[in-house]
């Protein structure tokens, strides 16, 4: 009997280990979905939109494409119960848009935009979009037939530095297109991206581009007016610092000390170096400094405010805090055009420093 129950009791016991092993082992061979099979983002087609309270510039139809993670069409693999695309507008009194996507001007808008916002969820993923539109009151709207970038060509802007880059658009009658906005985006934000309340671009007339690392990157600039879309595009090259400020501190010490604050600077061909003497602090009156550099024959030339006459080595700044403590009365600029390693000494106090002109 009790050899009976033992031979039981393990048969029960293989079974169950049979099927929880069967049950694991299914689980592990269960294949990964494709990456290209997956719902990664939703992007419209248009991004700053102007109407007008006219047909037919009153009226445009948006599309939004569901992508996968390498920027294709994403496909559900039931179209048919898929979830759509749903569109929101943030003031319907003025722009309203239909389940599809279609925007119809209701009111003018002024200055300020209306933002259409496209979104999809799919299981526990929403991704969004946003269309910025301005309604104009334009009873025989204009034809947009120029549209440019300015700077027109190629830009540089420095590694924590910023630009300003404004758009001209042109009617037919060569006029301009006041309040037009536009779309700017960066193929790669890792070297520079625009500055904007909308993470993924700016709708305005004007947008800073803000540099984040050395290298190129090509800006697109979109634009849609009356019916009418245009595109420029140009290469924004980010270098590296193009101002940078060695300074003589005091230091509160007794005896009193200085030392010198970024003593090695990094900046691009064409970057400014602003020397600032701030030896005078808590009413002293400091004493006038001089920059002498290692080989003073290389290319520099003198930038304003406060220039030093001619280029190479820098007499006499003084240090002055009596008008207000204003830094530019004791700071003077050198701009640096040709890449290499310069080295210089200031006096009295005999501080070495470098700077590293980099030859992007």
């Amino acid at each position: 009997m009790t050899r009976n129950l033992l031979r039981g009791g393990l048969r029960l016991a293989l079974i169950l280990a049979a099927a929880l092993l069967g049950c694991s082992t299914d689980a592990a061979l269960a294949p990964a979905p494709p990456p290209n099979s997956l719902y990664w983002n939703l992007r419209t087609d248009y991004h700053a939109v102007q109407l007008s309270m006219t047909a037919p510039g009153d009226s445009l139809q948006v599309s939004a494409a569901s992508l996968n993670p390498s920027g294709g069409t994403w496909t559900p693999p039931d179209p048919a119960s898929a979830p759509p695309v749903l569109w929101v507008s943030s003031d319907s009194t003025k722009v309203w848009v239909s389940s599809t996507g279609l925007l119809k001007a209701k009111g003018v808008t002024g200055t300020s935009n209306v933002r259409i916002v496209a979104s999809r969820q799919v299981d526990n993923v929403t991704r969004a979009d946003t269309v910025f539109v301005r309604v104009i009151n334009e009873t025989s709207p204009k034809v947009l037939t120029s549209f440019a970038t300015r700077p027109l060509d190629s830009a540089k802007v420095a590694v924590t530095g910023t630009r300003i880059v404004t758009i001209r658009a042109l009617d037919q009658a060569n006029g301009v297109l006041n309040g037009a906005m536009c779309y700017f985006t960066t193929a790669d934000t890792t070297i520079a991206k625009f500055v904007s309340a909308w993470t993924t671009g700016t709708a305005a007339t004007t947008a800073t581009v803000q540099g984040r690392k050395i290298g190129s990157t090509l800006v697109t600039a979109t634009i849609w007016v009356y019916g009418v879309a245009m595109t420029d595009t140009f290469t924004l090259k980010v270098g590296g610092i193009l101002n940078a400020y060695p300074t003589v501190t005091r230091r509160a010490t007794v005896p009193v000390s200085m030392y010198l604050a970024n003593d090695s600077v990094e900046i691009g061909p064409g970057g400014d170096v602003g020397f600032t003497n701030n030896t005078g602090a808590n009413g002293e009156a400091g004493q006038s400094i001089d920059v002498t550099f290692a080989d003073p024959s290389f290319a520099l030339v003198a930038v304003s405010p406060n220039a030093a006459s001619g280029a190479g080595n820098i007499v006499g700044i003084p240090s002055d805090t009596t008008i207000s403590g204003i830094v530019e009365n004791r700071r003077r600029h050198r701009r640096y055009l040709t890449p290499g390693v310069y080295t210089y000494t200031i006096q009295p106090y005999n501080l070495t420093g470098k700077i590293v002109v980099r030859a992007d």
